[in-house]
């Protein structure tokens, strides 16, 4: 199981005994809205990117938050 906090992303595998930091690959600089875990393997991060000139995007995990793949996000006229 995975969580957001103020210092990143932890995991734990003892139903919250312990939590460690993950090492993560969504940008450290930008600011992450929000984490949605689907599954213990697949989730979804929205983040605001570039903070001077906003712009969401959409991160997507299927390793428990240790790698993240940015995905496109359409245009709102």
């Amino acid at each position: 199981m995975s969580d957001l906090s103020d210092s990143g992303i932890a995991r734990t595998t003892d139903a919250g005994g312990h939590w460690g930091a993950l090492p993560s690959s969504l940008p450290s600089s930008d600011y992450i809205l929000t984490v949605e875990f689907q599954t213990v393997d697949t989730a979804w991060a929205e983040v605001i990117v570039n903070v001077a000139h906003p712009a969401l995007a959409l991160y997507r995990t299927t390793d428990g938050g240790v790698h993240w793949t940015r995905l496109g996000v359409p245009s709102v006229p």
